[in-house]
């Protein structure tokens, strides 16, 4: 009985904000959304060439993490941006996060790519292929998780939101510059060469 009567009054205490909340979230949500894309509208020609994929086999679908925000838990991260997609063999996102136990903002990109082998390859060379990040370069990072995806991350200060634009196509463009290094992502869904001769 404590619980409900607990839950009850954490209801009757948030009853005056909840609507101008959920409504100002989904705007922020939706304007982020909108920021991302016309990012990526405006160099999707160039992201689809280094990539290796023609216009016309690639989408561009919205990305949230969780899939509903109305689903996140209060230790979660949260994701929104755009998701590229070639059939089941290549995705990538980029996206705007936020990470609640760093209290951290940032644009991140994954690359993922179907079959372990060939994703490895992919993000070895990736890695190897990395140049030096743009200053400040303590704002970049770069990894590799356990299942094998490539992730770029540029974590942005809060005096950086209000030029997002300028962010984001500096990272697309380090981004589109790396991809282009390794050849494309096309030529790593293919067998990897063959060491015997």
């Amino acid at each position: 009985m404590a619980k409900t009567t607990a839950y009850d009054a954490f209801l009757a205490e948030c009853e005056p904000f909840f609507l101008d909340g959920v409504h100002t979230i989904a705007q922020f949500a939706q304007r982020t959304q909108e920021i991302v894309r016309d990012a990526v509208d405006r160099r999707w020609a160039s992201l689809v060439e280094a990539l290796g994929f023609t216009k016309d086999e690639t989408a561009l679908l919205n990305y949230w993490e969780p899939d509903k925000l109305q689903r996140a838990e209060p230790t979660d991260g949260i994701s929104v941006g755009v998701k590229f997609k070639v059939s089941n063999l290549f995705e990538a996102g980029i996206y705007r996060y936020w990470i609640v136990e760093e209290k951290a903002t940032g644009i991140e990109a994954w690359t993922w790519i179907k079959g372990r082998t060939q994703l490895d390859r992919l993000s070895k060379e990736l890695d190897d292929a990395e140049a030096a990040f743009p200053e400040p370069d303590d704002s970049w990072d770069s990894s590799t998780n356990s299942i094998g995806t490539y992730f770029i991350t540029r974590k942005l200060e809060q005096s950086e939101i209000s030029q997002l634009d300028v962010r984001l196509d500096e990272f697309l463009t380090y981004y589109i510059d790396l991809v282009t290094k390794v050849g494309g992502v096309r030529k790593f869904l293919s067998s990897p060469p063959s060491d015997t001769a």
